[in-house]
């Protein structure tokens, strides 16, 4: 799975209320891939603090690991606390959102979109001076805020494309009926969508023959197309430049890296990669990094979601019997809804 994780809480509906945390990344064929989720009573810097560190000792940080998150707390403070060596950034789309609604202006919405998409540190710098002449204000709070944490080209990390918060609410949205329900029907309402999951993703993965996941070379293939007219001059060996009647792009397939950026920053060949490695009669798989290959889509759903069993039948430490949970004082007396049925995740799904 991607090493760029998106966390995103959402508030229960229940009697008692409370928090649901979620961890949530892409899959190898760009669906979404729950890793984590917790329960707490409140959202504060305690509770987020406590179930990044859960998620830490579930899953440890994997290198270049990135969190991606709204910008409603300073999470930059929590995340350093629990991962000190994983990397931040914010929503690219939400933030564009939030500047428009701000400055009202479709030029300053417009100016950060490019600036927050391109590849090359020169087009970058280029359009933040654009900015800055059409509006101070803006550029000011950019630059407070940190480009690093979303602009492509400055970013300590890859974050592979994902600038929306997309996947979280797709998961928030699923939730919608459970998170009425009390926690030990919300929590098995989760268990059964990873079980559904886990069985039918895998399913589809073993029947895929192509070495590379089908959004991928799909996704070649159209460069491919797009570039049948650029011309391919060999340098070297491994060099080539590549005229495409724009800006062109000087290819290293040793290196995998390209003028455009592209190439390194997202580990996928760009199109002026591709005709280049059409050139020498070389294989595209070659220099796609692993995640984008089938054998990865299918090891993220090799393994199984089971049944934690019956309460009667849980092996539970003397001390943690003895404890006793009440429930929140604020919300004891709160009343009680009318409970409805929540469709089972097997059900038209």
């Amino acid at each position: 799975m991607l090493p760029t994780v998106a966390i995103d809480a959402t508030h229960l509906k229940d009697r008692f209320k409370g928090v649901l945390f979620v961890a949530i990344c892409k899959d190898a064929n760009e669906c979404v891939y729950l890793v984590a989720f917790g329960i707490s009573h409140v959202e504060d810097e305690d509770s987020w603090t406590w179930f990044l560190s859960k998620l830490r000792d579930a899953i440890g940080c994997p290198e270049n690991t990135m969190f991606i998150f709204d910008q409603y707390l300073d999470m930059k403070k929590v995340i350093q606390n629990a991962y000190l060596k994983a990397h931040h950034g914010l929503y690219g789309y939400h933030l564009k959102k939030k500047f428009k609604n701000k400055f009202k202006r479709d030029d300053v919405a417009m100016i950060f979109t490019l600036t927050r998409d391109c590849y090359k540190v020169f087009d970058f710098n280029r359009h933040m001076n654009q900015l800055k002449q059409i509006h101070a204000g803006a550029h000011t709070d950019l630059m407070r805020i940190g480009p690093q944490r979303w602009a492509v080209p400055v970013h300590q990390t890859r974050r592979y494309q994902m600038m929306t918060s997309n996947i979280a609410e797709c998961v928030n949205s699923y939730l919608k009926y459970a998170r009425q329900m009390p926690i030990t029907i919300l929590i098995e309402f989760i268990k059964d969508m990873f079980q559904l999951w886990y069985h039918d993703r895998y399913e589809e993965a073993i029947k895929v023959t192509m070495p590379l996941r089908p959004w991928v070379a799909k996704q070649l293939r159209k460069w491919f197309n797009d570039a049948h007219c650029f011309v391919v001059k060999p340098i070297n060996r491994v060099e080539f430049e590549v005229k495409d009647r724009k800006m062109d792009g000087l290819v290293n397939l040793s290196t995998k890296t390209c003028s455009c950026c592209e190439f390194q920053i997202d580990l996928l060949p760009c199109s002026h990669a591709i005709v280049a490695i059409s050139k020498c009669k070389r294989e595209a798989i070659e220099f796609c990094a692993d995640y984008y290959k089938t054998t990865v889509f299918m090891e993220g759903y090799a393994g199984s979601i089971r049944l934690v069993g019956h309460p009667s039948e849980w092996d539970m430490p003397p001390h943690v019997k003895q404890i006793i949970v009440l429930p929140p004082p604020w919300q004891s007396q709160a009343r009680r809804p009318r409970m409805r049925r929540i469709p089972s995740v097997y059900e038209g799904s």
